[in-house]
Parts: structure tokens; sequence; C-alpha cells
């Protein structure tokens, strides 16, 4: 089979798949919608995240938030982990979750 027919087919099984209810989906179409890429760790995501910090206090404000802290797979030194940062933030009394 050609590249180009693959190509032609997996873009048409791509977009049936997204055309499915998320509910209806199998684990491995679930997959190829959202996928998850797993990655070594990085020593620059504590400061990363210390720079994300400084920017969501000077976007929200310093009196608004009163704690931030960095959760997840990227906090643990020397975890695999999914590449993206996730933050637990505590603004006034409410608590968000940023993925």
């Amino acid at each position: 089979m050609s590249g180009n027919i693959k190509a032609a087919l997996h873009k048409t099984c791509r977009k049936s798949i997204l055309m499915k209810d998320l509910n209806r989906m199998t684990a491995e179409e679930l997959g190829q919608v959202f996928p998850v890429r797993i990655a070594d760790y990085n020593p620059e995501w504590p400061e990363l995240f210390t720079s994300e910090r400084k920017n969501i206090i000077e976007a929200v404000g310093n009196e608004f938030i009163s704690r931030i802290e960095h959760i997840g797979s990227t906090s643990v030194p020397g975890l695999c982990a999914s590449l993206q940062l996730t933050y637990y933030w505590k603004y006034w009394k409410s608590q968000i979750v940023i993925f």
C-alpha cells in the first residue's frame, strides 16, 4: 500500500473517530484523540513552574491568590511525566485546578 493511500485512510479513520460520542469510544480511540506523551524528567520543570506562578500572580493579582502549588507527575523529581505542568491554586475561598 502506498504512503498516500495509507495517509488518506488514516485521515478518514481519524475523522470518523472524531465524529463519535466520547462515551462510546474505545480506549484505543480515546488515545488517538487525546494522546498522552510521557517524557523523562526535566530538571527545568520546577523553574518553569516558578515562572508560570509569577505570571499567574501578575495576571490575577497577589491579593486574590492565597496559594499556588505545582502538583502532578512533573512536580516529582526524577519521575517520568506527561508533558504538562499541573497547578493547584486557591483563589479566595474557591479551589481551582488548571491543566
